[in-house]
């Protein structure tokens, strides 16, 4: 299967590359959408995308606002500072701020009113393809799996204030603190394992968002300055086509709650997503 997949991003790739489809004109990079750009943007394919229309995974512009994002602000410390301990104290806090107020969503009237019992790093957006039930049942497993990869060693009574342990914080700055040092020592090296990005379209014009692949690369780069970042397309999510988007086909959102989550993505002034 991998290999089939490697094959079709490779095929794809090389169509592109032969109908000169490899780079976005002047004005799909102002933001214009045409069908070309389409083109240009096709799933599994590799872009370089401006930033200027990039979103964070949480809904913040990466040019205008990013500072409403409270991941970019553990970022940016590390990226100001050597020592590691301030950027552990602001997530460690950021953490305790969001299961001390545990029944205040960070959607707030966004938020489906199916998710409002629930914590939130079980929020889904209504295009992802990963069902708000499945989330809640895989992502704890999915998660000890990560930060385990960066040696956090969980408890066996695993429960959702595990993830927001110092321990956990430290495991986060420690892999920001280790990605900057590769590309101050290295530069950016652009591998295959490219950055995963959600199209964002609303008729004539198109806005792109993190999936959870490749976030931490993005927040570095954008507080570096970049004006772009090569990235994979995962999927083209359209707004005229909210009733085939997969958490509204299942029911987790209604049209009338879906359409607002991502207008504000669009827009890209608030984060609307947890910390976890």
């Amino acid at each position: 299967m991998k290999t089939t997949k490697k094959y079709l991003k490779g095929l794809l790739n090389s169509i592109k590359l032969i109908l000169k489809l490899t780079s976005l004109k002047e004005e799909e990079v102002a933001g214009k959408f045409s069908r070309k750009t389409y083109l240009r943007l096709f799933p599994k394919t590799s872009i370089r995308l401006p930033f200027g229309l990039g979103r964070t995974m949480r809904g913040c512009s990466f040019t205008d606002n990013l500072d409403q994002d409270p991941f970019s602000k553990m970022v940016s410390i590390v990226l100001k500072s050597e020592n590691n301990d301030q950027a552990i104290k602001y997530l460690a806090d950021c953490y305790k701020r969001e299961t001390a107020n545990s029944d205040q969503s960070p959607m707030k009237s966004l938020e489906p009113k199916m998710f409002s019992e629930h914590p939130s790093w079980a929020i889904v957006m209504p295009w992802e393809k990963i069902s708000f039930e499945s989330k809640l049942n895989n992502y704890p497993n999915l998660y000890k799996k990560n930060r385990g990869l960066f040696g956090v060693k969980f408890k066996e009574d695993f429960s959702f204030k595990s993830f927001y342990t110092n321990e956990v914080a430290r495991s986060q700055v420690e892999q920001t603190r280790k990605l900057v040092s590769s590309i101050k020592n290295k530069g950016i090296i652009e591998t295959k394992n490219l950055p995963l990005v959600f199209i964002l379209r609303n008729k004539s014009e198109w806005r792109w968002c993190m999936t959870g692949e490749g976030n931490h690369r993005a927040y570095i780069y954008a507080l570096l300055k970049q004006s772009n970042m090569l990235a994979e397309v995962y999927q083209l999510v359209d707004r005229e086509k909210v009733e085939s988007w997969p958490n509204v086909v299942n029911g987790n959102y209604a049209i009338d709650e879906a359409l607002p989550v991502f207008d504000s993505f669009f827009e890209g002034k608030k984060s609307i997503r947890g910390i976890v």
